[in-house]
């Protein structure tokens, strides 16, 4: 058993676990497997918990497939700083992303080797 301290109480939990925190369900379309270690092939593999951890009783296969298609249309918000399509732009304040990914992708850095290659 492992155990650590936080805020003066002392958490113990399995080694093979470890210490976790609460996963997003935000933009999981298409992300399959799920879970920790990605032994849950899909969201209807979740449906035990609502008996086992929730107090409740599983899902029908109906409600879980609208669960699924409620879960499936979360997603993150478009990132600013690209095209909707999400494509860099070509001006940015004062730069060029699109020449500065080319830059950090083919211009050597240290010897021969890119940018990319250590970052």
């Amino acid at each position: 058993m492992t155990q650590i301290i936080q805020n003066g109480q002392v958490i113990k939990f399995h080694p093979m676990k470890g210490p976790m925190t609460t996963q997003t369900v935000r933009g999981l379309l298409n992300l399959s497997p799920y879970h920790w270690r990605g032994d849950k092939m899909d969201f209807a593999a979740f449906n035990p918990a609502f008996d086992t951890l929730l107090g409740g009783s599983q899902l029908s296969d109906e409600d879980m497939k609208t669960c699924t298609s409620f879960i499936n249309s979360i997603l993150y918000l478009p990132n600013p700083n690209q095209n909707l399509d999400p494509t860099l732009p070509t001006s940015l304040g004062d730069g060029n992303p699109v020449k500065g990914q080319s830059d950090f992708l083919t211009i050597p850095g240290t010897g021969t080797r890119t940018c990319n290659a250590c970052h």
